[in-house]
C-alpha cells in the first residue's frame, strides 16, 4: 500500500484513486485505528464526488466507520447510499477481492439492528448471502455468513449465530480464506460456552490469540464481551470483571463506541448497587446519544435497573 501511494502521488497528480483509498480504509480499520480509517473514507468521499465508479465504495467506508464510532443514523445514509450505487447486473468488486453490494449489504445489518429495526437487518443479511450465492462467489459468501453469525450474537440467538460462524469456519478452511475463521471461532466459543464455559474461553482465548499475530485488532471490544461474558458463566466474576474494563478502556481509546452501552451494562451486574447504578445510567445515556435502539431496550429491560 505504501508503494501504491507513492507511485500514485508521483505520477504527476498526487491523488489515489479510490480503490486503493479504499484498501488503507480497510487495513487502518483492521488495525483498529478508527481515526485513521475515517480520515481515508473522507478522502474517499470526496474524491468518488465526480466519479460515480466509486461511490458504493466511498459510502460503503463511511458507514462502517460511523457504524463503529456509534453515529448510527449518519451510518445509516451512507449504506443506503452505497448501495443506491450498486448494481447487480455489474458486480463490484473491492481491490480485495468481496463483492462490495454484499459487503455493503452485511455490514448494514448491523446498523439496522443497533437502530432498532431488527426486521430490515435479518432481511438484510440474508439478501447479502443470497447476493453472494447467486454470484457463486465463495468468498463474498463467507463474509455474508460472518457477519450473520454477529448479528445473531448481537440478538443473543446461540443456535443461528453458531451455525453460520460454524459454516464461516468450513468455508475458510475449505477455501484457505483468513481471518473471518477466527472471527468464527469467536462466536463459536461464545455459544458453546453457555453449556461449556471452559471449553469456550479456550475458543476465545486461542482465537484471539490468532488474531493478535495477524495485528488484526477490529472490533476487539466487542469480542472481549463475549470473553468476559463466558468467564462469568463459568464463575468467574473477578476474570470477568477485569476483561470487561480493558475492554471499556480499549474500546474509549480508540472511540470503538458502538458496543460500549452494552459494555457498561454487562459492568453493572458485577458492581455494588451504588456503582451499578452509574454504570446502568452510563450505558443508558450512551445508547440514547447514539440512537441505539436494540441496546436502549435492552438496558431498559434489565433486571438490575431501577
Amino acid at each position: 500500500m505504501d508503494r501504491v501511494f507513492a507511485l500514485s502521488v508521483a505520477d504527476g497528480r498526487g491523488r489515489v484513486p479510490v480503490r486503493w483509498l479504499w484498501v488503507a480504509f480497510t487495513l487502518r480499520y483492521m488495525l483498529g485505528d478508527l481515526a485513521a480509517a475515517r480520515d481515508v473514507a473522507q478522502q474517499a468521499l470526496a474524491r468518488s464526488a465526480a466519479d460515480p465508479s466509486c461511490r458504493c465504495e466511498a459510502h460503503h467506508a463511511m458507514g462502517g466507520t460511523l457504524l463503529s464510532v456509534g453515529e448510527l443514523e449518519a451510518s445509516r445514509q451512507h449504506f443506503d447510499a452505497a448501495l443506491a450505487a450498486y448494481d447487480e447486473r455489474h458486480p463490484q468488486r473491492s481491490a480485495l477481492g468481496s463483492d462490495l453490494g454484499v459487503f455493503a449489504h452485511a455490514w448494514y445489518s448491523h446498523a439496522l439492528w443497533l437502530l432498532g429495526d431488527e426486521d430490515a437487518a435479518l432481511a438484510s443479511v440474508d439478501e447479502a448471502a443470497a447476493l453472494a450465492r447467486r454470484q457463486d462467489h465463495k468468498y463474498s459468501e463467507t463474509l455474508a455468513l460472518a457477519y450473520a453469525a454477529l448479528l445473531h450474537q448481537m440478538r443473543l440467538d446461540v443456535r443461528r449465530a453458531e451455525a453460520a460462524a460454524e459454516a464461516v469456519v468450513a468455508m475458510c478452511d475449505r477455501y484457505g480464506f483468513a481471518y473471518y475463521g477466527d472471527w468464527a471461532r469467536v462466536i463459536i466459543g461464545w455459544a458453546r460456552g453457555h453449556d461449556q464455559p471452559a471449553e469456550g474461553i479456550q475458543a476465545i482465548e486461542a482465537a484471539l490469540e490468532r488474531l493478535d499475530r495477524a495485528r488484526a485488532q477490529a472490533r476487539r471490544p466487542y469480542y472481549l464481551s463475549l470473553l468476559a461474558d463466558t468467564y462469568g458463566r463459568r464463575g468467574d466474576r473477578n476474570r470477568a470483571a477485569a476483561v470487561l474494563d480493558a475492554a471499556i478502556r480499549m474500546a474509549l481509546d480508540r472511540g470503538d463506541m458502538w458496543w460500549v452501552p452494552a459494555l457498561y451494562l454487562q459492568k453493572s451486574a458485577m458492581e455494588s448497587p451504588a456503582e451499578r447504578d452509574i454504570a446502568l445510567q452510563r450505558a443508558l445515556a450512551l445508547a440514547r446519544e447514539q440512537h441505539s435502539r436494540a441496546l436502549e431496550r435492552r438496558i431498559l429491560g434489565s433486571p438490575l435497573l431501577t
